[in-house]
């Protein structure tokens, strides 16, 4: 049969700290395409970050899910929220392939900080767009696009501030600016958002 389709990486990556406490939306990339009608099979810590009702979206190319959490109540301070994908006590749901074969059970946690972090708003994603534009290049936004389950070509226009403003706009359409914010942090701790 092969191997089965599993978990590529998440954001928050597994084992991540400090994540921000107004976090609103995870992302789970699969190694494979993805049936986009599969019933959420994940289950999180009761009570951390609310499963309940929650949206999911996928990329293009149904690599990609983004759980979007309902509440805007941040997370609780410096508390290790753990998330099971496909749990194996939910063998009827789930993610699936375009096969039909179950993807694996995956666990992964991450940390959050203490300190409420500011969310992107209508005053500050223009520095969100400036920080992208300086301190990525174009190899490094199509490492991003790829790993956000965002096609770099498609984003309309040419250059990197056009593309850098595309790439924004479809985050805050999409109202999973958290998602791009988080995927910074994590690549360039550096960075103060």
């Amino acid at each position: 049969m092969g191997r089965l389709p599993h978990v590529d990486h998440t954001i928050p990556s597994n084992g991540a700290t400090n994540v921000s406490r107004n976090l609103r939306s995870i992302q789970i990339r699969f190694d494979r395409p993805m049936k986009p009608d599969a019933r959420l099979s994940l289950a999180s810590d009761p009570g951390a970050f609310e499963l309940k009702g929650a949206s999911i979206n996928y990329g293009v190319d149904t690599n990609t899910f983004t759980i979007k959490r309902r509440g805007t109540k941040p997370l609780p301070p410096y508390t290790i929220i753990s998330f099971t994908v496909n749990p194996r006590s939910h063998p009827e749901a789930g993610f699936v392939d375009l096969n039909g074969h179950r993807a694996k059970t995956y666990s992964f946690s991450f940390t959050t900080g203490g300190k409420e972090a500011k969310s992107p708003g209508p005053t500050n994603v223009g520095t969100l767009g400036q920080i992208l534009e300086k301190r990525f290049n174009k190899e490094e936004l199509r490492v991003l696009c790829f790993d956000l389950g965002v096609n770099y070509d498609d984003l309309p226009g040419e250059g990197i501030a056009v593309k850098v403003r595309e790439l924004v706009a479809y985050f805050r359409r999409r109202k999973c600016l958290d998602v791009l914010v988080n995927y910074i942090r994590q690549e360039r701790p550096d960075i103060r958002l």
